[in-house]
């Protein structure tokens, strides 16, 4: 399969400058993965992308979105609500995966409980555990998901920084011994594409594709977006930003076949 990377930065300040005289048709061989990460509750930000997100979704066939953690703490309404806010709108623009950062980790396991009852999306974290028992939550019991878009199938799984996170009754073990196991797991489904959501940082995550090459997307942490991909191998690292002011995406084509007509 060959993958052809193609990212757009999109942002809430630009939301109502869209018609640059490009129209994209969408190609029913194209996958349009598209990502956050680290919006820390800003529902104001989050809100405006959600125009973006929607339309971006309605013109492309086969379009996957996910976020790779800490969206829920950060802002005092999401903390007052203990990120519930973002729980509805997450839920509103159908997230199809949802890693688990520091922010939802910093409530404590109780309402990592309570936030799992209200979301309607797959929340994923392959390495939490909760303290003492050694026992994943209940509701992260699958380490990951598959989801079929048209004529592709993608798997999609996460992880968060390995250490204990004191007061909250969780703790997050070693990506590299849980990893193995859950893609030998996900490679009985044949996806055809793989997509880690780390918390890992661009170092970790690098040493991550190393020792998995068959992940094609890495969604990691930060404040700064990338201005362009890191490629490690056949792994693709991308990272949106913070505050929920990008919105990120690349394209995985079967065929190589992007199809672009020019509009005046």
């Amino acid at each position: 399969m060959n993958q052809d990377y193609q990212e757009n930065q999109e942002t809430p300040e630009n939301i109502n400058n869209q018609d640059n005289g490009v129209i994209e048709i969408p190609d029913t061989q194209t996958l349009k993965v598209l990502y956050t990460s680290d919006i820390k509750g800003n529902t104001d930000n989050i809100s405006y992308l959600a125009t973006i997100i929607k339309q971006k979704i309605a013109d492309t066939n086969f379009s996957i979105l996910v976020d790779s953690g800490n969206w829920a703490k950060g802002t005092m309404l999401a903390d007052h609500f203990k990120g519930m806010p973002m729980v509805e709108i997450l839920n509103y623009l159908s997230y199809d995966a949802v890693g688990i950062g520091e922010g939802e980790i910093a409530f404590g396991s109780q309402n990592l409980y309570n936030i799992a009852g209200e979301a309607k999306f797959p929340l994923l974290c392959a390495n939490l555990v909760e303290s003492g028992t050694g026992i994943p939550p209940y509701f992260l019991d699958k380490k990951f998901v598959i989801k079929e878009k048209g004529p592709f199938i993608v798997g999609i799984t996460a992880i968060a920084n390995p250490q204990v996170y004191p007061g909250t009754g969780i703790e997050a073990k070693d990506p590299f011994a849980i990893l193995p196991d859950v893609f030998n797991e996900m490679q009985k489904h044949n996806p055809d594409v793989i997509i880690l959501l780390s918390r890992l940082g661009t170092e970790r995550d690098k040493a991550i594709a190393r020792a998995f090459p068959q992940i094609s997307l890495i969604v990691g942490a930060g404040e700064e977006p990338l201005e362009s991909p890191i490629r490690e191998g056949n792994t693709f690292i991308v990272r949106p930003g913070d505050n929920g002011r990008f919105l990120g995406a690349i394209d995985f084509d079967m065929e190589a076949v992007i199809k672009i007509s020019q509009a005046q």
